[in-house]
């Protein structure tokens, strides 16, 4: 007992969970759908080895597909990277859309007079849920 009270006060016996707000909704519109293909890219690199020889390497670089809608809301632009998102909203620019998402937190409880507190609670992304045409 006494080994765990002294971990506790040396590791402040925080409790670090991610936590969810309700589901937000906002009135936007779909403000650009983008793709870009795949590639692949060799580079040559002249050099020498540990002797003082030369020496030509390869590196070969591979960049994936990637689906983008960016949707417009009152408070900016933002871009979603989902396949699913960019097939829905192909060929429908500048068409009114209701975003649904919710916010993501980080929150920090720390137990003191055995009552759980939260004593942090950090917004750290918005978590996009889906757009349906209005």
């Amino acid at each position: 007992m006494k080994k765990t009270l002294i971990l506790c006060l040396l590791a402040s016996c925080n409790e670090v969970v991610t936590e969810y707000s309700d589901t937000y909704t906002e009135i936007g519109s779909v403000s650009d759908v983008v793709f870009t293909p795949s590639r692949h890219e060799t580079n040559v690199n002249f050099g020498m080895d540990w002797d003082g020889n030369p020496e030509i390497t390869y590196d070969d670089e591979f960049i994936p597909e990637r689906f983008a809608v960016v949707f417009r809301c009152p408070h900016g632009k933002f871009i979603i990277e989902k396949k699913s998102i960019y097939d829905a909203m192909l060929g429908h620019d500048g068409e009114p859309v209701t975003i649904y998402y919710r916010e993501v937190y980080r929150s920090t409880y720390e137990e003191i007079n055995g009552e759980r507190k939260l004593i942090s609670k950090i917004l750290i992304k918005y978590d996009f849920l889906k757009a349906l045409f209005r």
